[in-house]
């Protein structure tokens, strides 16, 4: 990695609408105005509650749609294939889990009958994950615990603690270890918890509330951050001046590969 920062989004309307601070909306927002034709993001579908799918996002309405964590997949490569081929875009940015950043690697690095959408991936935004859940198991879950998928906002996994949102005030507060169950066992034998492959790794672990650890990981994604910051978009500082820091992003990716080492 090259570098590793605090950031945050200026924007207040950002703030409001993103998981914690708004680094991953701010930075396709600049990107689109660099002359990136489409950022593939994970929005939700109309007829599921928090059922994800990639949208081929070509406005900033479009990109804060898709803004927030969603806790169950969504099949981000499908998107890219959509923008390259369906609205032949070729300057497409992604945001997607660290195995699919990995998988996006691959494409770009084979010669293949799908070398074009490798070569239209201008920016890859993998963002920091553990696990994820598989989305009935999740639905069959929340409806056992009394939660009404449709009337939360915001899911939201932090200190240890799951937590269901609804217009600011949680209504359903746990222990991480209680929604272990609903894991997807793939998860347990991945071992990239901080999204090594992409460009601009990103998630919540490391910085202060309301901030988004950023690190760097290519000289593109150390273009997207400045371009960013320059645009008056982010707020950025050095990931050592804050607290808990690096550190706890390393014990993490740690515990993830050993995990995996064991098989889940």
């Amino acid at each position: 990695m090259r570098a590793c920062y605090a950031v945050r989004a200026r924007e207040e309307e950002t703030l409001e609408r993103c998981q914690d601070g708004g680094a991953v909306t701010a930075i396709l927002f600049q990107f689109l105005a660099d002359g990136g034709d489409c950022a593939v993001v994970a929005g939700l579908e109309e007829e599921r509650p928090w059922s994800p799918k990639p949208v081929v996002a070509t406005s900033k309405e479009e990109v804060l749609k898709g803004a927030g964590t969603k806790y169950t997949p969504s099949p981000s490569i499908l998107g890219v294939d959509s923008a390259v081929y369906e609205y032949d875009r070729d300057r497409v940015a992604v945001v997607g889990t660290p195995c699919q950043m990995r998988a996006l690697r691959r494409i770009e690095a084979g010669d293949h009958s799908e070398a074009k959408i490798g070569k239209a991936v201008a920016l890859n935004i993998g963002l920091f994950c553990m696990e994820t859940f598989g989305y009935p198991s999740f639905m069959d879950f929340l409806k056992e615990e009394g939660v009404d998928a449709s009337a939360v906002t915001k899911f939201d996994i932090k200190k240890g603690r799951f937590i269901a949102w609804r217009d600011g005030e949680a209504i359903y507060d746990v222990k991480l270890s209680k929604v272990k169950e609903i894991v997807r066992p793939c998860c347990g034998r991945c071992d990239d918890f901080a999204a090594e492959f992409s460009d601009l790794s990103i998630g919540n672990v490391g910085s202060p509330d309301g901030w988004s650890t950023v690190i760097v990981r290519t000289e593109r994604g150390e273009a997207a951050l400045r371009s960013a910051e320059k645009g008056g978009l982010i707020e950025v500082q050095p990931l050592d001046d804050v607290k808990p820091g690096l550190s706890m992003v390393i014990r993490l990716a740690g515990t993830k590969k050993k995990g995996a080492k064991k098989g889940g």
